[in-house]
């Protein structure tokens, strides 16, 4: 019977041995479970943070890619901006000597000859994409005008180019030079 009793207690340790075994295998089992959870969500994040990086490049690049493509197109575009600047004074001067000889009718082909070289000189230009800016009784515009003085009319608005003194030019949308005026303005009403 002692047998028995020490068979019975020796299953009792046993079972109580294999009891403990399984709690702490279900403990490393849940604290394994836990890691890895852990780590699927920390991987779960780099590779959000991954793709978010890897969209601001993207995006990054294309903005590079954008604002090449622009400065090369005004490259492009206004690269001859300071030499029309300076070819601009030679139309004037034509303009000037024409001017100049309308007033002797005796030279009437150096008239002809030099209205064609200033019809040529329009035509290259307009090539070029360069416009004139002649605003005669127009409305001023400060950013295409420059007011040289401001003179008293009844018979034109405020702001209105009476005269323009030296015409300006555009290339393509931007200002090479401002157009020269002379503003108007009314003339004060007299208080009675």
């Amino acid at each position: 019977m002692e047998n028995k009793k020490n068979q019975s207690q020796k299953e009792t340790g046993v079972l109580d041995q294999v009891s403990e075994t399984e709690t702490e295998t279900e403990e490393e089992l849940t604290n394994i479970q836990v890691q890895e959870k852990t780590l699927e969500e920390t991987l779960h994040e780099e590779v959000n943070q991954l793709k978010d990086k890897y969209l601001r490049a993207e995006a990054e690049i294309q903005n590079v890619r954008k604002m090449a493509d622009q400065q090369t197109t005004k490259a492009r575009l206004y690269g001859s901006e300071s030499f029309a600047k300076e070819i601009l004074s030679l139309g004037d001067n034509l303009e000037r000597a024409l001017d100049s000889l309308n007033a002797n009718p005796n030279l009437k082909t150096a008239i002809e000859g030099i209205e064609l070289t200033l019809k040529a000189y329009e035509k290259i230009l307009k090539n070029q994409g360069i416009t004139s800016i002649n605003p005669l009784k127009e409305k001023f515009n400060a950013e295409q005008h420059q007011a040289m003085t401001v003179i008293e009319d009844k018979n034109l608005d405020d702001n209105t180019v009476k005269e323009v003194i030296q015409k300006g030019y555009l290339l393509f949308d931007r200002v090479l030079r401002p157009a020269l005026v002379i503003v108007s303005k009314k003339s004060p009403s007299k208080i009675k």
